[in-house]
């Protein structure tokens, strides 16, 4: 289980989750993915409408944040 799975179904309250960088690059990929089908109306959150664009740029903020967010080595 990820350090963000643990975080979030615990329900643990922090300021900062730590991650690897895999777990970063993967969710850059996953919020770019999920943009790129509500866009395409290929998928829906509270059904069908324009409102969904606004979901698929909040996905792609969230995306451009993990993508330029610094990164640290942990030994």
């Amino acid at each position: 289980m990820s350090e963000i799975e643990k975080a979030l179904k615990d329900g643990i309250e922090t300021e900062d989750i730590h991650i690897d960088n895999s777990e970063r690059e993967m969710l850059i990929d996953i919020l770019g993915c999920v943009a790129a089908v509500l866009k395409e109306g290929k998928l829906h959150f509270n059904g069908k409408g324009k409102h969904n664009e606004g979901y698929a740029n909040f996905c792609l903020n969230i995306a451009r944040k993990f993508s330029n967010m610094k990164v640290h080595q942990e030994n």
